[in-house]
């Protein structure tokens, strides 16, 4: 067909990005490559600038850079000798609102969805997580404990001991104990 395909990941956790050079055509997983391959300075795209001031992305398919692109996540970038353009070829499904009968039925619910992501994603020797003492990092090491008793899971977490109204240590040793995780714990205040 005489065309180039650029097909970003659905969730977007690899990054495409472009850049047209006269009749060339540069693709990069970052943006740095891109910055230096052109004759040309990118200059700085204000609109994107804008937008992250009001702690908004950059528009879809925009990045900080007038003339560089990035293919958006689910979507396939097309060029051919005519046009360059970017369509979507995946959007996520949105499921009917849960009307469940108590709170006891919405934990089975999530149960019965993360666990078996859970166990997708944690190998079966050793498995670690980033923990913090909060509810989201928590949630994933329970549930690959759950789903996957025999993983070696290491917990590794950033601890404040010199700030203490930042510090979680207590809550992260206590979800490690009663996960039975092994605690690396990193100093943050010593990184800053």
């Amino acid at each position: 067909r005489r065309c180039l395909l650029a097909i970003r990941d659905r969730a977007g956790i690899h990054e495409i990005l472009y850049r047209q050079d006269g009749d060339t055509i540069h693709l990069a997983g970052g943006i740095e490559p891109l910055l230096v391959v052109s004759r040309s300075r990118a200059g700085i795209d204000p609109l994107s600038v804008l937008a992250h001031i009001h702690g908004r992305a950059p528009a879809t398919g925009h990045t900080f850079y007038q003339g560089i692109g990035a293919v958006a996540p689910g979507h396939v970038l097309t060029v051919t000798r005519d046009r360059i353009e970017s369509d979507r070829y995946w959007r996520p499904e949105a499921l009917p609102v849960l009307r469940l009968a108590d709170d006891d039925a919405y934990g089975r619910a999530f149960n019965d969805l993360f666990l078996p992501i859970a166990a997708e994603y944690a190998p079966a020797g050793e498995a670690g997580v980033t923990l913090s003492g909060g509810l989201d990092s928590t949630t994933v090491a329970a549930a690959i404990r759950e789903s996957s008793p025999k993983t070696d899971l290491t917990a590794f977490s950033w601890t404040a001991p010199e700030l203490p109204e930042a510090d979680e240590s207590e809550a992260i040793a206590a979800v490690c104990r009663r996960l039975r995780c092994r605690l690396v714990s990193i100093a943050a205040d010593r990184h800053w």
